[in-house]
């Protein structure tokens, strides 16, 4: 055999487990995706509004938001995110129970938490 033909073979067989490295090691599963395969059995399930309504006539259930100094510091625009609180439940429970639940009022409460 001459030498080029040993350093042809030699280059491919390198070659070769350069290859079976890079496939077995995309193969092998990482600490952080066992983590997340798990994180996806713990989570919730996604509340979806039925296609179907129910039966009997819709109830208006009022509801008056007490909001805490901590909360009113923490979440920018809060009494516009109660309404969109308010909206998305009323269109998960509006099919299955007949249940809408319409904002009375949003108050400040002075409170603050466990840390204040």
């Amino acid at each position: 055999m001459s030498t080029g033909r040993v350093m042809g073979l030699a280059a491919r067989v390198a070659l070769l487990a350069v290859w079976g490295c890079v496939l077995g090691v995309s193969c092998v599963k990482r600490p952080v995706d066992y983590a997340r395969e798990q994180a996806r059995t713990l989570a919730p399930a996604k509340l979806e509004s039925s296609s179907q309504p129910s039966t009997g006539p819709v109830r208006k259930l009022r509801v008056r938001v007490y909001a805490d100094s901590d909360y009113r510091e923490q979440v920018v625009r809060w009494r516009s995110s109660v309404v969109s609180q308010l909206q998305r439940a009323s269109a998960v429970m509006q099919g299955p129970l007949g249940v809408v639940f319409e904002l009375e009022s949003t108050r400040e409460w002075a409170h603050r938490g466990v840390e204040g």
